[in-house]
């Protein structure tokens, strides 16, 4: 199946159920995940099928340092080169 990337941010429906999927339960504070997402710089999902596979997002100061916060991509799509795009689209 084909995927396309996106540059958005996921919404938070989105961030919780790739990240619950990749295992990250115990990652994160879900009552912050709201502003965490409205404080990031940038943000790219990955959609197959309509649904999110794949979430990535920046952070940083805006200025001088930008962060790869959070990469994540669900477990049947993982080792195919989803999380790769993704990086290398944030990269651009």
């Amino acid at each position: 199946m084909a995927y396309h990337l996106v540059d958005r941010l996921p919404t938070v429906e989105e961030f919780v159920a790739v990240t619950t999927a990749a295992g990250w339960t115990d990652a994160y504070d879900p009552a912050a995940i709201p502003a965490s997402l409205a404080a990031s710089l940038h943000g790219v999902v990955a959609v197959e099928d309509d649904r999110v596979i794949g979430i990535g997002r920046l952070i940083g100061d805006g200025a001088i340092y930008y962060y790869l916060q959070d990469l994540a991509v669900v477990p049947e799509r993982q080792r195919r080169g989803v999380g790769a795009a993704i990086l290398a689209r944030l990269e651009e």
